[in-house]
């Protein structure tokens, strides 16, 4: 879309993570997207491009789940979708373009009474970190990324988000769209 010259209030929110559940006695929910806002001042009619996240999908089994449009992390194995990051592009289409961005929420993940966790919410600037736990003993924190990083998963190094891309896990993912 075309937009003429002047000044504009731009409001974005990310879409919220997917939950999970292996029964209705277990269940979690996915994290709440960000929310960013903001002012830009257009010297001349400008082409922008608008990105609306998409929620990520819950996951009541081991199957893999798309996470939500536009960054949004996948699930696997009971843990819910990440929701996709809603953005706003000026002058082109590219991540670089971006002027405003509100990150998506991260899926949650339960398998059991024993195992739960809860995705990060997503953020304007900085995401929350999600986590999973166990009674068994062990537990697990996911960061939130930024408006220039991915998240770090601390379960799997090698699944760790980058520019533009969020971050996969087997079991847990507090997704962040950056």
């Amino acid at each position: 879309m075309t937009l003429p010259a002047g000044t504009y209030d731009l409001e974005v929110w990310g879409a919220q993570g997917g939950g999970a559940y292996s029964s209705t006695s277990y269940k979690s929910s996915g994290g709440k997207g960000g929310y960013s806002k903001g002012t830009i001042t257009l010297q001349e009619d400008t082409l922008i491009y608008v990105y609306v996240g998409g929620q990520g999908s819950t996951n009541t089994s081991t199957s893999n789940l798309s996470g939500g449009f536009n960054g949004g992390g996948n699930g696997y194995y009971y843990g819910g979708a990440g929701g996709g990051g809603t953005d706003i592009r000026i002058g082109n289409n590219s991540l670089y373009s971006r002027v405003i961005v509100a990150g998506g929420g991260g899926g949650s993940y339960r398998y059991s009474s024993y195992n739960t966790g809860q995705g990060g919410y997503g953020g304007g600037a900085t995401g929350g970190s999600g986590g999973m736990s166990s009674s068994y003993g062990y537990s697990y924190t996911a960061t939130g990324g930024t408006q220039t990083a991915g998240g770090k998963n601390s379960a799997h190094t090698t699944a760790n988000g980058s520019f533009g891309t969020a971050y996969q896990n087997v079991h847990m993912r507090s997704n962040r769209y950056a």
